[in-house]
């Protein structure tokens, strides 16, 4: 039983390797340039909201207040800026315009 659960293995892994080689050949634009899947608010509200969160938690700062935003917005308490969202956390290494 062990050569056949073995070769079950490799093929499921072939397999799912082609999965992630197509999908990469699908989205390589997108993800070795700068090109956007979006527009809209995208850019104009969540682009820039990533870029400060990720600028303070990159100097240190715990981005509490925004004060781009007329005179000064909470930041970390409005849940726009999902800076304490997990899902997001696997993407903070990458540069912002990969985040999104």
């Amino acid at each position: 039983m062990a050569p056949r659960h073995s070769r079950r293995w490799r093929v499921d892994f072939l397999i799912a390797l082609a999965l992630a080689l197509f999908v990469l050949l699908l989205f390589y634009r997108l993800l070795f340039t700068n090109r956007v899947l979006a527009s809209g608010d995208i850019l104009l509200y969540f682009y820039p909201y990533r870029d400060y969160a990720a600028d303070a938690l990159r100097h240190g700062r715990i981005p509490l207040w925004n004060p781009y935003s007329f005179l000064g917005v909470p930041f970390l308490a409005n849940p726009q800026s999902a800076v304490l969202y997990p899902l997001h956390w696997p993407l903070s290494w990458l540069p912002v315009t990969k985040q999104i």
